[in-house]
């Protein structure tokens, strides 16, 4: 790693975290108590998990069918090691999106740095970082279901990445980024499935 990339990396990890830590101090609303608050199976805590790639789960009628495994096991993770509390997730929801930011900026720096150096990619992902679009994303647990799907996407595309640069090299790294790319593609895809479109990319190349 570069020294701008790291140095970017460090500004828009502090400040996805400082823009939203705030949020540290709320509770459970809305449809968070659908998922945490009113669901019987997280108290079981790691032993939740099967359940969740099993079955659907809500106490929402009009909720019934959503398929959101990878969620319900990150709330069955924190409720495992921190018990029900919503300072603890509300802090990993913020982690998750300063992390969603540096995926992002590392990505943008592979493809485009060495046309435009670190200046373009950092000042992207910036105004990614601060545009108020993301609000109900961070602040809303439930929401953490996008933040997910973006996080493995960018997990997937990064592995795609260094598969594609390394087509012509037969060892186990090559290997191993085509394996990784299809496995982040599968997690991205039931967290939720607005980015079936990156599968097709990978079927296509």
């Amino acid at each position: 790693m570069t020294r701008p990339l790291i140095w970017g990396c460090l500004l828009l990890a502090i400040i996805a975290v400082a823009q939203y830590s705030n949020t540290f101090k709320h509770g459970y609303v809305f449809d968070d108590n659908e998922f945490i608050t009113y669901n019987p199976h997280l108290s079981k805590g790691l032993a939740a998990i099967p359940i969740f790639f099993t079955q659907s789960y809500t106490t929402d009628a009009a909720l019934q069918g959503i398929y959101r495994p990878v969620l319900l096991s990150s709330f069955a993770i924190e409720q495992a090691i921190f018990g029900n509390q919503p300072l603890v997730r509300h802090v990993c929801q913020v982690v998750y999106f300063a992390l969603v930011c540096l995926l992002l900026y590392a990505l943008l720096y592979r493809l485009f740095g060495a046309s435009y150096g670190s200046a373009l990619p950092f000042l992207t992902v910036l105004l990614f970082a601060l545009h108020p679009i993301h609000v109900e994303v961070v602040a809303n647990l439930k929401s953490r279901d996008e933040l997910l799907m973006l996080l493995f996407g960018l997990l997937s595309l990064h592995a795609f990445l260094s598969y594609w640069r390394a087509a012509d090299d037969t060892t186990v790294w090559w290997r191993g980024g085509a394996l990784l790319a299809c496995l982040f593609c599968l997690f991205c895809l039931i967290s939720p499935s607005a980015m079936l479109s990156l599968s097709w990319v990978y079927i296509r190349y």
